[in-house]
């Protein structure tokens, strides 16, 4: 076994991406030790400058490879964040199963996962009770949460925003044409940072199961592009579509209200349909998310 192995953290990061950036800067605030894994060890170039790239380990998991060697080069840690999908019991079996058989005799580690909340389907208020649609990422996280007994926490993210990625840029892909618009209806957001902040929060004062993680938005999407439209109108000013029409989302916007019977926005809660509470979650972390998008109203 590697002295890599030998040695113990705080929190290990398996999959030093997106959420890395938000994550790191904190568990180093926090003074909380850590490593991160990436499939090369190098640092994302959005990582670049953002944290130190001596804490970079390579790892790649594979979930149908027998090779334990790139497990036994992880440290142990206390608290295992899971950021990448997994997908089967199977992958969950063996992730969880080849880390801990890699480390005898270390720590027995708490198992956080971060996962989605696309599992949540209908129009009706969700939390984290409520039934969900079963996947293969819901089947690994089901593997977990019942094996780790207590030491494993699901935590389905709503949409992830925050730096590179910006919710008024989804616009143009999701509601190319009028009709594309007028399906839009609720959407969920979490920044990276409260994304941090809610595994910090899960290290510091761990509780197992699933939970709905969100900032405690119902966002209108027709409001978001009502709010954001004269700017993306201007934008596309600068060159037509590959069809060489530009969107309207103005004039989109108000015939589909007109269409729809809709007399203000934000629509109400009923007209959008799917809507996610994530009130326990922050309830029981003794905090509230900090970030919210404030360029559009939301729906009450």
């Amino acid at each position: 076994m590697s002295s890599a192995s030998n040695r113990v953290v705080d929190v290990l990061v398996l999959g030093g991406g997106w959420t890395s950036q938000f994550l790191v800067p904190l568990l180093e605030k926090e003074n909380l030790s850590y490593a991160v894994t990436t499939r090369t060890g190098a640092l994302k170039d959005f990582c670049v400058g953002k944290y130190d790239a001596s804490n970079v380990i390579p790892f790649a998991f594979v979930p149908d490879s027998e090779d334990e060697e790139p497990y036994a080069q992880l440290p142990a840690a206390h608290y295992v964040i899971v950021t990448f999908k997994v997908e089967g019991a199977e992958a969950a079996r063996k992730l969880v199963g080849t880390y801990i058989k890699t480390h005898t005799g270390s720590i027995t580690p708490h198992w956080i996962l971060l996962g989605s909340t696309g599992m949540y389907e209908g129009n009706t208020l969700h939390n984290h009770k409520s039934d969900y649609k079963h996947t293969p990422r819901t089947e690994a996280e089901d593997y977990l949460l019942q094996s780790a007994e207590g030491r494993a926490a699901v935590l389905c993210l709503a949409g992830l925003w925050g730096d590179q990625r910006i919710p008024s840029g989804w616009v143009k892909r999701v509601a190319q044409t009028k009709e594309k618009l007028k399906q839009k209806a609720s959407l969920h957001l979490i920044h990276g940072d409260d994304v941090a902040r809610a595994c910090v929060a899960m290290v510091r004062g761990f509780q197992a199961g699933r939970w709905i993680v969100t900032d405690g938005r119902v966002y209108d999407w027709w409001a978001l592009i009502d709010g954001w439209a004269d700017e993306l109108e201007r934008e596309a000013e600068a060159g037509a579509g590959a069809d060489g029409q530009k969107p309207e989302y103005t004039r989109w916007l108000a015939e589909a209200m007109e269409e729809e019977g809709v007399p203000s926005l934000p629509r109400s809660n009923e007209r959008l349909g799917r809507r996610l509470d994530s009130s326990h979650f922050w309830s029981a972390m003794g905090i509230k998310p900090e970030t919210i998008l404030t360029s559009a109203p939301t729906s009450s």
